[in-house]
This record gives structure tokens, C-alpha cells and sequence, in this order.
């Protein structure tokens, strides 16, 4: 009865607004827990100077602040010690920072492999 809402799936981990390649991932949903796990490269994307996110998740974070968390794993990517992973509350998205707290743009990222794993929660 505990379990009765359990599931296992993949998704396709992407980044917003620079896009990716080589991407995937797998998640495990247990109850309103989610753990999704990602790989991918960045494209590369230098004029861009929106604000970088994981992007799709496969469920909506919660809208509550502290909802989320994130595990980095392997990357080729550590500008000032980033990227710093922050859930976005009633989105499909984590948003990248440098570990002063400066938004990570394509021109940072380019062409870089990240890999993690999202832990957060959801309402349903």
C-alpha cells in the first residue's frame, strides 16, 4: 500500500534556451520523491546570454521553496566552482550558478559535459 505509486522511466534531460546533445537520463518516482539522474553536452552557444537550466524534468517541482536538490557528478565544466544547482518551484527546470551566485550563461558552458542527479518533490 506504500508503494502503490511507484514508477521507473527515462527522460530526456536538455538545456534551456543553449540545447544539448548525447542526453538522457532515468528517474524513479516513489510517491511525491523524485529521483532523476542526467548526463548531457552542452551545445555550443556562445552569443547566448540567457540564464542555463536543466530543462524537462520529467515532473513539475513543487511550489515550495527548499523543494529540490542536486548532486553533481562528473562534468568538464567548474567555472568558480559551478555549476551550483538551484529548483526552479512549479517547474520542469534547475537553474545553474556560479558558486558566487553569478547565472550561468552558454558562453560558460559551451560544448561541456554535466551529469547529476535531481532530487525534489512534487504534488502529485
Amino acid at each position: 500500500e506504500l508503494l502503490d505509486d511507484y514508477e521507473e522511466g527515462t527522460w530526456t534531460a536538455d538545456v534551456y534556451h543553449q540545447g544539448s546533445t548525447n542526453n538522457g537520463g532515468q528517474y524513479t518516482k516513489i510517491g511525491r520523491l523524485v529521483i532523476a539522474h542526467f548526463k548531457l553536452q552542452t551545445l555550443s552557444a556562445a552569443g547566448n546570454a540567457n540564464h542555463q537550466s536543466i530543462a524537462s524534468l520529467p515532473f513539475t517541482i513543487k511550489n515550495v521553496t527548499a523543494s529540490c536538490g542536486v548532486a553533481r557528478g562528473y562534468q568538464t565544466y567548474n567555472l568558480t566552482g559551478g555549476p551550483v544547482y538551484e529548483g526552479s518551484p512549479n517547474s520542469t527546470q534547475v537553474y545553474m550558478y556560479t558558486n558566487t551566485g553569478t547565472n550561468i550563461n552558454a558562453a560558460d558552458i559551451g560544448g561541456k559535459w554535466l551529469q547529476g542527479a535531481i532530487v525534489y518533490i512534487t504534488d502529485s
